[in-house]
């Protein structure tokens, strides 16, 4: 039994690390041949991990973290043989912050190179929308996906109700008319205070939202469409808000028209090398579910913005 557990323990570290380099292709050849003439593939639809730690048992590689990311961007922006870049999202999720930090980053790496960015996502939200609006030369949604920018909005869950059903009651000190987070254990609702914070918040995310959408979309009247979703993909073509409706294959091929280039290759994510399974490719984001060619199923809306039951779609 021990001797098994130790062969299964080597077979996935195998599986991880028994693999080609990340900077050779398969037969051991340094990349900067393959990267002469070539669009650069960022794979972001295995979503953005923080750490190495992020894996179930075993670490994922260092380059397939958030900073290996980051550490792709700027060796990319000092690749003279790369003509292009082509950003893959997938359905892959991503939080205000880094969609602002890598919008930025792909921006100066597009303007700075003079080189085109072409993006392909399955469906966009409006983090999604505002980091690609910043980053591409050409954004590419998947026939069966949705352009889902309803506006910016949040909720805060109250418990005292409950709480006073269950006969406990929560006791806090706090100090300073902005320390809020107790109430939703001891409030019904939000103080003066709490609602006057939070709104300052999302009109923050909001304006850097709908300006930096508008400045991407230049000549556009975008601040209403952009709350008035969900959109389908033609919808939201024919409005300007994206520029093509298609498949992973057509915008990697779009991306080569551009770029002039004769082939793409992996700058970030999986590489055609990296045989092998590992315990970091069970990693579990919903987004790893589909194939990177599969477009999310189609959801049927009665009306503009509602779902079948009636209710509102909401997203930050």
């Amino acid at each position: 039994m021990k001797n098994a557990l130790w062969g299964a323990l080597a077979i996935v570290l195998l599986g991880c690390h028994g693999k080609a380099d990340s900077k050779t292709d398969a037969d051991g050849k340094g990349s900067a041949k393959d990267e002469k003439g070539a669009v650069l593939d960022f794979d972001l639809s295995s979503g953005l991990r923080e750490s190495t730690s992020a894996g179930i048992v075993l670490p994922i590689p260092a380059s397939r973290t958030y900073a290996g990311l980051v550490r792709e961007i700027e060796r990319a922006a000092k690749n003279p043989d790369a003509r292009g870049y082509l950003i893959r999202m997938g359905a892959a999720d991503i939080d205000w912050a880094r969609a602002e930090e890598l919008g930025l980053a792909f921006q100066h790496l597009r303007e700075n190179g003079k080189k085109p960015v072409v993006c392909h996502a399955h469906a966009l939200d409006n983090r999604s929308t505002y980091f690609l609006s910043r980053a591409c030369t050409r954004v590419w949604v998947s026939p069966a996906g949705d352009i889902d920018t309803v506006g910016v909005g949040a909720e805060v869950v109250y418990l005292k109700g409950a709480l006073d059903k269950l006969k406990i009651h929560a006791d806090f000190l706090h100090m300073g008319r902005y320390k809020s987070a107790a109430e939703s254990l001891t409030q019904e609702g939000p103080s003066n205070e709490a609602r006057e914070s939070l709104t300052a918040v999302l009109s923050s995310i909001r304006d850097t939202w709908m300006q930096g959408f508008a400045a991407a979309r230049a000549g556009k009247d975008m601040g209403a469409l952009l709350e008035d979703g969900p959109w389908s993909p033609d919808e939201a073509k024919d409005r300007g808000m994206i520029d093509a409706v298609g498949y992973e294959d057509e915008a990697r091929k779009d991306a080569e028209t551009l770029s002039k280039a004769t082939h793409t290759i992996v700058a970030y994510g999986k590489k055609k090398s990296e045989n092998g399974f590992g315990l970091g490719d069970l990693y579990p984001r919903r987004c790893r579910l589909r194939h990177h060619d599969e477009a999310p199923p189609h959801r049927t809306l009665t009306r503009r913005g509602r779902h079948r039951d009636g209710r509102r779609r909401r997203a930050l």
